[in-house]
């Protein structure tokens, strides 16, 4: 753990807390400490890491296994799709509102990175250096590994095809946010304050992770998608620790837009 000590009372407490937790004297390297990244106590950075993960899941679950018993255990293919419109849309508004309620409660110290106009030419270096390098990814993945839309990807395809202006809003826009949320200023901020290269390790694979889908009846093609979904990892978690949240969130934003209204012209 990153520690220092206190200069008033003596006792040692983490650097990146604003205060002593005994004397209460203010952290005087606490900016500098935090850099541009966002430190919530401990206790939100946790519902940060859970809301957006566990609570993620268990709330897209039961969403859609409410459709299926709706549409039945073998929806048709516009079943599906509005199947998985529904549990995408509900649950990241859902999710997005919850987080909006913290994002006023601590605008303050959320905020705070989206006021420095450096942390905007900075991301946007990270976010053209990602969208060209998952570009070429792509193309040499499926030229030289075969690498080909799966069945997940054509219904997300058909999602976006079928519902633009939503596609745009939910998972251009609210995805990220809620994303950001849970894993940079929630479970990166969280581990930092142990060590700074366990936060990367960790924040990256598991953003890596939750991007494959396992269950693929292709699964071999899906995980050749590994090294785009972790270049993205790594370029998002780097852009928060270095530009803040002003810095992922626009990149994060900027990716999914784009490449939702690339699919809808297409």
């Amino acid at each position: 753990m990153s520690n220092m000590k206190c200069d008033q009372c003596k006792r040692e407490y983490n650097r990146y807390s604003p205060e002593c937790p005994e004397c209460k004297n203010p952290n005087p390297d606490y900016e500098k400490n935090i850099g541009q990244k966002t430190f919530l106590p401990i206790k939100y950075q946790i519902i940060f890491a859970l809301l957006g993960s566990v609570f993620f899941t268990l709330l897209a679950g039961v969403i859609q296994l409410i459709c299926y018993a709706k549409f039945g255990s073998e929806p048709s293919h516009s079943q599906e799709i509005t199947i998985l419109a529904i549990s995408t849309f509900v649950t990241d508004g859902i999710i997005f509102l919850i987080f909006l309620l913290f994002i006023i409660k601590f605008r303050k110290d959320i905020l705070r990175s989206f006021k420095v106009w450096k942390n905007y030419i900075g991301m946007a270096i990270v976010f053209g250096l990602l969208f060209g390098l998952s570009l070429l990814g792509q193309f040499l993945l499926q030229h030289f590994c075969g690498l080909h839309d799966g069945e997940n990807e054509r219904l997300l395809n058909d999602v976006i095809a079928t519902y633009p202006a939503l596609s745009i809003i939910f998972i251009g826009f609210l995805a990220p946010i809620c994303e950001e949320m849970t894993y940079r200023v929630g479970l990166f901020s969280l581990l930092h304050r142990y060590k700074k290269w366990v936060a990367y390790v960790v924040t990256i694979v598991i953003f890596t992770l939750i991007h494959i889908h396992f269950t693929a009846e292709d699964l071999p093609n899906e995980l050749l998608n590994i090294p785009l979904y972790l270049l993205g990892a790594i370029a998002l978690t780097f852009a928060y620790d270095k530009f803040g949240l002003a810095g992922s969130i626009c990149c994060h934003i900027l990716n999914n837009t784009i490449l939702v209204i690339m699919r809808i012209a297409s």
